[in-house]
């Protein structure tokens, strides 16, 4: 999810006792805008997040596929910012200066690490819960990844002396943190940039280039095994554009590595290509996906299903686009997400996916009116409803699309039951919103139905195309639910 690895952090310890700061300023809240910079393709849509960040920000996605994203700012704390019913919200952290990652547990909760104020050589973790940030001091912090116990990982580089580097790599156990270097990647040279991913089994996995100058330049994979750290060179010889990072790392759910990473022939500034390499039983099997332009700052994502996609920026005549490449059994689908023409410029972008198999991009331009920097959010694809769980139930809303002007008197909501029967649903325990009971409700077989107020529920939403509807309640035996569907709310005539 990194951006750039210019910050090197050295420490000087192995660990690092947590110690609790203060707390965040209240939130602001951010609605959407629908300003686009440049050409937008039709089937993407863009948002605008929030002003005044400077280099690249970073996104994740919950498990209700919602996206969170970290900001990082010149002189100021970093922010971060959330999507709820069609509207940003964004809050500062404490601290941070520069840049922060994000990555975001089981239970939703949004973990971030950086630079600490104004101090390159000293980092933090924070950890949001219920809806207030903890600050922790923290090794180093280049990129944030969770385990599947929701315990983070850094990691970082270390200048061992002028010609040498070598990476890092912590994690947080017992209220300590952990570091160990990665004894197989002494670089004799210069690191251009790292990616880092953790396997189904927790193992840490690691993407570098690693640039020896006229001797060897390198795309180097490195995982950790029972016998120790071993590494593998997917790819010599390959030049890159230094400023951005131009590789990236992700684990199949099968465990398979991919990478996608730009290269460049030599010195030859025309035939620079977006590579993509799996890791097979014989060994890295590398394919040009994109030969037309740059293939920087690529964000390699792998879907449920174990297909690859490449989020990426591409350059031809001076003009930016932003481009998606999703691999279709036999061929790269490569499509447009955005399209940017000077002066507008482009800062390193990301991307995440949801379970539905939706992107969801993150990037930092600035404003064609008035050349403020501003961060965007953009995405396609229809809302992805989280996945049902075990006695779980599904909504659907009647109307599909809500006219605030309509005087109509009911919103009507539909449950069915997955693995269980509606009729063991504690009916008096469910709201809407988390504010609204029922004012009516049958059995109609093996769904229920429920009416409730169509006023009162019109004056908690705001305008959008996909506005998120929570239906909460809890079963007779105790345990709870949650249920969700997204319609369109309207007031024609507003301007």
């Amino acid at each position: 999810m990194r951006a750039l690895i210019h910050y090197f952090v050295f420490i000087v310890t192995a660990t690092t006792v947590l110690a609790t700061l203060t707390l965040p300023e209240p939130c602001s809240i951010v609605s959407p805008s629908s300003v686009t910079f440049g050409q937008e393709t039709s089937n993407w849509t863009t948002e605008f997040v929030m002003e005044g960040t400077t280099t690249g920000p970073q996104i994740a996605v919950d498990s209700l596929n919602r996206p969170h994203i970290a900001a990082d700012t010149w002189f100021a704390p970093v922010q971060y910012g959330f999507r709820v019913n069609g509207t940003w919200v964004v809050e500062p952290l404490k601290v941070g200066w520069g840049m922060a990652d994000i990555d975001i547990d089981s239970t939703g909760r949004p973990h971030i690490a950086g630079l600490w104020n104004y101090d390159p050589y000293r980092c933090f973790y924070a950890v949001r819960t219920n809806g207030t940030w903890d600050h922790y001091e923290a090794p180093f912090a280049y990129e944030i990844k969770l385990d599947s116990k929701g315990n983070p990982h850094l990691l970082s580089a270390r200048r061992i002396s002028p010609s040498l580097h070598n990476l890092q790599h912590a994690y947080l156990s017992g209220g300590s943190w952990i570091v160990e270097d990665i004894p197989s990647l002494i670089i004799t040279g210069y690191i251009g940039w790292v990616s880092f991913a953790l396997g189904p089994d927790d193992t840490p996995h690691v993407l570098v280039y690693d640039d020896r100058g006229y001797i060897q330049k390198n795309v180097t994979y490195a995982h950790e095994t029972p016998r120790g750290w071993e590494f593998e060179i997917i790819e010599s010889g390959v030049y890159e554009s230094y400023g951005w990072k131009h590789g990236s790392l992700a684990i199949a759910p099968d465990g398979t590595p991919h990478a996608a990473y730009y290269a460049q022939e030599s010195y030859d500034y025309t035939r620079r290509f977006l590579r993509h390499a799996i890791r097979t039983i014989s060994g890295w099997k590398v394919e040009t996906v994109d030969s037309e332009g740059l293939g920087f700052n690529p964000t390699i994502l792998v879907s449920t299903n174990g297909t690859p996609r490449i989020g990426y920026v591409s350059s031809m005549e001076g003009i930016f686009r932003i481009k998606y490449a999703a691999f279709g059994g036999e061929s790269w689908n490569i499509e447009y997400a955005l399209n940017f023409s000077p002066p507008s410029g482009l800062n390193p972008t990301e991307f995440a996916l949801d379970r539905c198999d939706n992107p969801h991009l993150v990037f930092n331009t600035f404003d064609s009116i008035d050349g403020s920097r501003v961060v965007m959010y953009a995405t396609k694809g229809k809302p992805c409803p989280p996945e049902p769980e075990e006695n779980s139930v599904s909504l659907d809303i009647d109307p599909d699309t809500l006219n605030l002007k309509s005087r109509g008197r009911w919103i009507t909501a539909y449950m069915r039951a997955e693995n269980a029967s509606v009729h063991d649903i504690d009916v008096s325990t469910i709201l809407l919103q988390d504010a609204l009971v029922p004012e009516r409700w049958d059995f109609q077989g093996d769904i229920l139905m429920l009416k409730f107020n169509r006023q009162e529920l019109q004056s908690l939403l705001q305008i959008g195309d996909s506005i998120e509807i929570k239906l909460s309640g809890k079963w007779k035996d105790g345990e709870s639910f949650e249920a969700y569907d997204y319609i369109r709310v309207i007031n024609p005539g507003k301007k």
